[in-house]
């Protein structure tokens, strides 16, 4: 009866949301009748439980029941070809769209369409499918500028925020969050403060957390630290993120005690440091020399169990080595379950800095032997490096290396390393 299918519908998407995706599923398999809205509330399951391949296999099977997809469907659908990155699927189910003409019907597929490509790294394709929608709204204008401010387009995205207004549409938080974002990549502080003031008329600093951890953020990074204290002060509440936007500020800007100061009064505040804040404290003890302040972080990153962070590790070795701790910071690399380019470049660059030429030149040996190219980065070092042991067979060696890859035209630095290499041997 029509009773017991409400409760059956109600039963999936209790444990579709709650994760139990195969009881689920047996209850979708024993309805009588099976619609559109059963079958989404399943797929809706699928997708926000990361079980990419099983949201197509549900659309499938649904199709093969003679059951027609939906708007909704197809927001799931575009949603997995997003999370998984897949274009040419996206295109497929593009296509599928437009032959249901739910473009001209429909403004959330349309922010849908236009987030999967921002997102999968295809905005002129965003861009063309936001020119086809004859409606848009806010989310629509705040999902092109969200992709441009992503792929580091600034001027894109705020030619987008003054055509946004043109069209008599308002901007809310996000698109103040995403125009600020825009304004710190290009360095475009004047059109940053003239966003802040409007933000400001709205009252989003002391409303809207988010926003204000951007403006935070973004002052932190144009080097304005009174102005980032000042809305960090102004904070009703704060987050990690409010915090690490602050310490990072100051960290980047060479004002490694303040930074230290504030991760006290963040864990007096108990809000809990994470891989971010790390990475910002150890930076901060490295440009004060602050080894014995390092060595408390690093058994409270221990405690934590963030040390198997590769950017952590990398970071530690960094640290140790700017302090001059060669053996300790050999010792951290050693003990990385990981050891990307980054790491090695850390350990190689100390070598190389501290007058150990031969260790960094065994170093790009092992890395090389574990599969790790060297970039721009471990040639400067090595070279250095060659320069003070006169190994000018090595030398030649990489100059071969750097030319068969275009080091040497990519950047300046490698081609003038290399005249120095050779003027020392």
């Amino acid at each position: 009866c029509e009773t017991d299918q409400l409760v059956a519908v109600s039963l999936i998407n209790m444990y579709a949301r709650c994760g139990f995706i195969d009881e689920s599923q047996d209850l979708l398999d024993d309805l009588p009748t099976r619609d559109v809205i059963s079958w989404n509330i399943l797929i809706a399951g699928y997708v926000n439980h990361g079980y990419h391949d099983q949201v197509f296999n549900c659309v499938k099977w649904m199709q093969h029941e003679g059951v027609f997809a939906s708007a909704v469907t197809f927001m799931y659908l575009l949603k997995t070809c997003t999370d998984v990155g897949v274009t040419w699927k996206g295109m497929q189910v593009h296509v599928e769209i437009e032959s249901r003409y739910f473009l001209e019907i429909d403004i959330s597929i349309g922010s849908s369409l236009v987030d999967m490509y921002t997102k999968c790294g295809s905005i002129s394709i965003a861009e063309r499918v936001f020119g086809d929608i004859t409606f848009r709204n806010v989310v629509l204008w705040n999902t092109l500028i969200a992709g441009y401010t992503e792929y580091g387009q600034g001027e894109e995205a705020l030619q987008c925020f003054v055509e946004m207004r043109l069209e008599g549409i308002s901007p809310d938080a996000v698109t103040f969050m995403c125009g600020l974002k825009a304004c710190s990549i290009i360095g475009a502080l004047g059109k940053a403060q003239k966003i802040h003031a409007e933000i400001e008329t709205q009252g989003f600093v002391e409303r809207d957390l988010a926003v204000g951890n951007t403006l935070v953020d973004v002052y932190a990074k144009c080097g304005l630290l009174i102005v980032a204290q000042t809305i960090f002060n102004r904070l009703l509440v704060r987050n990690i993120v409010s915090w690490n936007a602050l310490i990072a500020g100051y960290t980047e800007n060479g004002y490694g005690e303040k930074a230290l100061e504030l991760f006290k009064k963040m864990q007096l505040d108990d809000i809990l440091p994470d891989a971010v804040t790390y990475l910002c404290i150890l930076k901060a003890c490295a440009s004060i020399e602050g080894a014995d302040k390092a060595e408390e972080i690093f058994a409270d990153a221990e405690k934590h169990e963030l040390l198997n962070n590769i950017f952590i590790g990398s970071t530690l070795v960094d640290m140790y080595a700017k302090c001059g701790s060669l053996a300790k910071g050999q010792a951290v690399f050693n003990n990385l379950p990981l050891r990307d380019v980054v790491a090695w470049n850390s350990l190689i660059t100390a070598f190389a800095e501290y007058g150990h030429g031969e260790e960094a030149l065994h170093c790009l040996e092992k890395m090389q032997f574990e599969g790790v190219s060297p970039n721009a980065v471990t040639f400067l070092s090595c070279l250095k490096a060659c320069s003070s042991i006169g190994a000018i067979d090595k030398g030649i060696e990489m100059h071969t290396q750097i030319v068969r890859e275009g080091l040497h035209e990519k950047y300046s630095s490698i081609a003038n390393a290399l005249v120095d290499m050779y003027a020392k041997c």
